[in-house]
C-alpha cells in the first residue's frame, strides 16, 4: 500500500476536485483473432459457455491486478488501494420480468482477478438470469430499489444525498464496498451495432459523477467488427474488438493507461496462457 501519494497525484487530487471532471477517454481496436479462436475451441468442451464479455471480465481482472494504481478508489479526497478487482456490468431488463419496474440492473463479479473463466461465466449467467427474473441479487441494490420505489421523490433525493456525504468517510465507504464491491465497470454501448453494414463503432465517453462510490476505470466495448489493419505492412482484414478505456486522471496518467491497454492486448492475444486451454486456469 502507498503511504503517501506522489507530488503529481496530490496536485491532481486538488486540480480535478469536484466539480471538475477528472475523466479521460481513449479508444483503440484490438485484434480479436486469437481470442475468437480460443472461444471457439472452448465451445467444443464441457462447461459453461464462455462469451466475449466473460473473457473480458476475466482479462480486466488480470490486467488491473498488474496496475493497482488504476484499480484504486478515491474516498474523501484520498487515494485508497483496492485489494481485489471487482467488475460491474449493466444488465438490460427490457423485455424481461424484471423490467416491469426498471429498465436496467447490474451484475457484479467480485474478485475477477482470481476467478477462472468458467467460474466467471457460471456466476455471471446465474446473476443475469436472476436479475431478469425480477430478483435483485445485490443486498445494497435491493435496499436502494425498495427505498426509491416506496419513498416520495424529494425524500429519495435527500436520503441519497445523506448517504453520499456519509460515503466520503472511510469506515462508511468500506461498509458500502463490502455490500457492493465494485472497482471497475464494463459496458457495451456499441453492442447493437453488431453485423450492421455501413457503420463502425468508433468511441464513447462518460463523466461519472463519483457519488456513493468511486471507480478508477470504466471500459466500453462494442461488437467485434471486421476492419482493415496493416500486418507486416500489408492491408489485412481482421476481426477487431473496439475498446474504450475511461480512466480517472487523478489515479493514472496517459502513459500508464496505455500500458494497461497493452497488457489487456497481451492477454487477449494469448488467452490460453492466462486462463488455460480449458478455461479453468
Amino acid at each position: 500500500m502507498k503511504s503517501k501519494p506522489s507530488v503529481i497525484r496530490e496536485f491532481l487530487l486538488w486540480w480535478f476536485g469536484p466539480p471538475y471532471s477528472p475523466w479521460v477517454s481513449t479508444s483503440v481496436a484490438i485484434d480479436f483473432s486469437d481470442s475468437r479462436a480460443y472461444l471457439d475451441a472452448l465451445a467444443q468442451t464441457e462447461g459453461p459457455r464462455i462469451s466475449i464479455q466473460h473473457l473480458l471480465i476475466a482479462a480486466l481482472g488480470r490486467a488491473l491486478l498488474d496496475f493497482p494504481d488504476a484499480n484504486s478508489r478515491i474516498i474523501g479526497g484520498k487515494i485508497v488501494p483496492s485489494e481485489q478487482v471487482s467488475v460491474a456490468m449493466p444488465v438490460n431488463l427490457l423485455g424481461h420480468k424484471g423490467g416491469a419496474e426498471k429498465e436496467l440492473s447490474a451484475a457484479i463479479v467480485d474478485r475477477a482477478d482470481t476467478r477462472s473463466l468458467r467460474d466467471i461465466a457460471a456466476r455471471t449467467r446465474s446473476t443475469v438470469k436472476e436479475e431478469r427474473d425480477g430478483r435483485v441479487t445485490n443486498p445494497l441494490g435491493r435496499w436502494l430499489a425498495r427505498g426509491i420505489k416506496h419513498l416520495p421523490g424529494p425524500a429519495v433525493r435527500r436520503s441519497l444525498d445523506l448517504m453520499d456525504r456519509a460515503s466520503q468517510k472511510r469506515p462508511i465507504a468500506e461498509q458500502l464496498f463490502a455490500q457492493m464491491p465494485i472497482t471497475t465497470g464494463l459496458t457495451n454501448p456499441g453492442a447493437t451495432l453488431a453485423d450492421q453494414e455501413g457503420i463502425l463503432f468508433r468511441g464513447a465517453a462518460i463523466n461519472l459523477p463519483g457519488r456513493l462510490m468511486h471507480l478508477g476505470t470504466v471500459w466500453a466495448i462494442s461488437a467485434v467488427q471486421d476492419e482493415v489493419i496493416p500486418i507486416g505492412g500489408v492491408p489485412t482484414v481482421r476481426p477487431m474488438l473496439p475498446v474504450v478505456l475511461i480512466f480517472d486522471h487523478r489515479l493514472i496518467d496517459g502513459v500508464r493507461a496505455s500500458q494497461l491497454i497493452l497488457r489487456l492486448r497481451q492477454i487477449l492475444g494469448d488467452p490460453a496462457a492466462v486462463f488455460g486451454s480449458d478455461g479453468h486456469g
